[in-house]
């Protein structure tokens, strides 16, 4: 087996939301997992994202006008619904506490999942950099429908296994119990692996990247351009799409917007993948990896294969 350390100093020096179905529930993640486990005998290292310093922007505090109660039928409904109230509005300050929206993705409106989707490949990457040793390498990452992470690796002592997994676990996240999560021997080769887990980490407000208002979004006119400078960002961070231009698979109606899928593949190392990612981000690129694939093929080498969403105005 070889393993790479993307990290180290190489040949390159790079720094650094997809219809695939939800990995949860489905016994095709453990069948994912047996074969990138016994076939792929290749690894990469995750690669940190650069963060830059962000001053935090006040979140604006709406106050609802309280209009006169309707008469309850009794004292205990109206102690009921006072109850309820008191714990719906306690929720909503702790999740806009500290700038953070703190609410799963299914509950977000349409203008905080569109933010969402945009920051959570980004994020995601975050998470391996900071939860996976030197010492291990993974073979292959899937990331899928704006929920759901799931990586396949190999880790040569099982302190160092079972460490990364209690950092994944300190995340915002909810790590999947087995099959879609184990630890096993690799005979006499250190120990695989693979994890799956939930995202929970919600939007940070004082994200520089974030618009609510959906102001910064291109017009439906700007795609080409968009797509153009989509790709071009991609080449200049080192890795090579196959055909140059993604191809787009499917439009949808969305209220005054419309949502363009397209179909990316590419190869590159996985320093150069998350350099692609962050320079996404610096150029403020709204566009969302719904599906994602990445996997080992050589020494220095990632497979890389997604569908991308970009949402423009009408």
């Amino acid at each position: 087996m070889i393993r790479i350390n993307l990290l180290k100093k190489g040949s390159r020096r790079k720094s650094m939301s997809f219809p695939m179905p939800l990995i949860i529930g489905s016994g095709a993640v453990l069948i994912v997992a047996l074969v990138a486990v016994f076939l792929v005998p290749h690894v990469f290292k995750p690669k940190k994202v650069a963060v830059a310093v962000v001053v935090p922007k006040p979140v604006p505090t709406v106050v609802q006008k309280k209009e006169p109660p309707v008469a309850p039928s009794s004292f205990v409904a109206q102690r009921q619904v006072e109850d309820v109230v008191t714990d719906v509005a306690d929720t909503v300050d702790i999740a806009r506490k500290d700038g953070k929206l703190l609410i799963p993705y299914s509950q977000m409106s349409f203008t905080e999942q569109i933010n969402f989707e945009s920051l959570f490949a980004r994020a995601a990457c975050e998470v391996l950099a900071r939860a996976v040793p030197d010492d291990i390498g993974l073979r292959s990452l899937e990331i899928a429908n704006f929920q759901t992470v799931y990586a396949v690796g190999l880790g040569s002592r099982k302190e160092s296994v079972n460490a990364m997994f209690a950092a994944v676990k300190r995340e915002r996240v909810e790590v999947l119990a087995p099959p879609y999560s184990f630890i096993r021997p690799n005979g006499t080769d250190g120990y695989r692996f693979a994890f799956t887990y939930k995202a929970l980490w919600g939007i940070d407000l004082t994200d520089p990247f974030v618009d609510l208002s959906l102001s910064t979004l291109s017009e439906n006119e700007d795609l080409p351009a968009l797509i153009t400078r989509f790709s071009a960002l991609g080449k200049n961070s080192g890795v090579s799409l196959v055909p140059p231009t993604p191809v787009q698979t499917e439009v949808a109606q969305a209220g005054s917007f419309r949502r363009y899928s397209y179909h990316v593949t590419g190869t590159g190392s996985f320093v150069d993948f998350v350099a692609w990612i962050k320079a996404l981000y610096d150029a403020r690129i709204q566009c969302a990896f719904i599906k994602l694939s990445v996997g080992a093929k050589s020494r220095s080498l990632v497979s890389i294969d997604g569908i991308v969403i970009f949402t423009v105005r009408k």
